[in-house]
């Protein structure tokens, strides 16, 4: 008796999950950990232009705010995926970052980092650009974070072929 009682015990979560077909299962906390995991499991995502994982933090319902270098504001999903597309298609360029600053508050995670992204540019010269990025994340219901604000503010542009 003893064995099936602890039998149905281990079971029951599997059953119970199984039974639950909608739950959203992207970037559940139980599976990669507390915001400052997620945050990193996200910087590293943009870093390798990793689409799919990169799409595990943002959710088609959200308004999100994007405040790009140039200092243009672009709101809502689709919006955002566009100003993506071009850096997640590139081949050549490369993005290093340093976690400045990561805060977890409730529904609301917080990070900030100082990057560096060097690329060619149309014209073919090389080029640097030095960035202090933050982002906004908010706690999804079933676990894990999904990102509803971007912005980033230029520190530097630097030619690299002069």
């Amino acid at each position: 008796m003893k064995k099936i009682c602890f039998a149905v015990l281990l079971l029951l979560p599997l059953a119970l999950q199984a039974v639950d077909g909608d739950q959203d299962t992207r970037c559940r906390e139980e599976v990669v950990g507390p915001f400052e995991t997620h945050f990193s499991r996200f910087l590293e995502a943009v870093r390798t232009r990793d689409w799919k994982i990169f799409n595990e933090y943002l959710d088609p319902e959200t308004d999100i705010i994007a405040i790009l270098p140039d200092g243009k504001i672009h709101k809502g999903y689709e919006a955002f995926l566009e100003t993506q597309k071009g850096y997640f298609s590139g081949k050549t360029g490369v993005f290093t970052y340093k976690i400045q600053t990561v805060e977890e508050s409730g529904e609301i995670g917080f990070g900030s980092i100082d990057a560096t992204y060097e690329d060619v540019g149309a014209d073919g010269v090389r080029f640097r650009l030095t960035l202090y990025i933050s982002f906004v994340f908010k706690k999804r219901q079933s676990g894990g974070w999904y990102m509803i604000h971007d912005q980033n503010a230029l520190r530097g542009k630097e030619l690299l072929d002069e």
